[in-house]
């Protein structure tokens, strides 16, 4: 069954260039967040940064359905519908979000995109990304 989306506007699939602004909000507050645990010449910052953005992105889309970059950009992550139209309404959920948050750490699930643009970590987790505004 095709997903059916707005366009444009709210509730539309959010570009590739929305989707990398959040990253790099996100990225850049688990840096400063790992840099509090580690200090910058610490072997262990950049693992601390990828565990850190991973915990952090599982459990802000399984409570709020964002990240902050998310927030800041004006994106959320949802339910995609089933076939009877059910769940795009329901929150996200902590084993959707903690998988969603895996197969991104991952990275190489991110650049293998459908035909709609979502990446294999949403079509796993039946989840999208789509715009607040």
């Amino acid at each position: 069954m095709p997903l059916v989306f707005p366009a444009s506007g709210v509730g539309s699939l959010a570009t590739f260039s929305q989707r990398a602004a959040a990253l790099f909000v996100d990225w850049v507050l688990s840096g400063g967040v790992a840099l509090l645990f580690t200090g910058f010449t610490s072997s262990a910052y950049s693992t601390a940064v990828l565990a850190v953005w991973a915990a952090m992105g599982a459990v802000a889309v399984s409570l709020f359905s964002f990240t902050p970059g998310q927030l800041l950009v004006g994106l959320r992550v949802i339910r995609v519908p089933d076939s009877r139209g059910e769940g795009g309404d329901k929150p996200v959920g902590v084993l959707r979000a903690a998988g969603r948050a895996l197969l991104l750490a991952l990275v190489i699930p991110a650049f293998l995109v459908d035909k709609d643009g979502r990446g294999f970590q949403d079509r796993w987790t039946q989840t999208a990304v789509v715009r607040l505004r």
